[in-house]
């Protein structure tokens, strides 16, 4: 959904296997993939679409 975006994009994407943390795993469950923003630490849950996922990050 990321690649779909429409202009040029300059976000920077941090992947995190959140099995590798118990914490996070239960922490976000079946909200998983979750993006979350650096600057608002603001969170965009799944499941979402493309049209909330551009707000997001805006």
């Amino acid at each position: 959904m990321l690649l779909q975006l429409p202009g040029p994009q300059s976000y920077v994407v941090i992947t995190k296997n959140v099995r590798l943390s118990p914490e996070l795993y239960h922490r976000l469950g079946a909200r998983i993939p979750v993006l979350e923003r650096t600057d608002s630490n603001a969170q965009l849950n799944w499941p979402f679409t493309q049209n909330e996922l551009e707000s997001f990050l805006q």
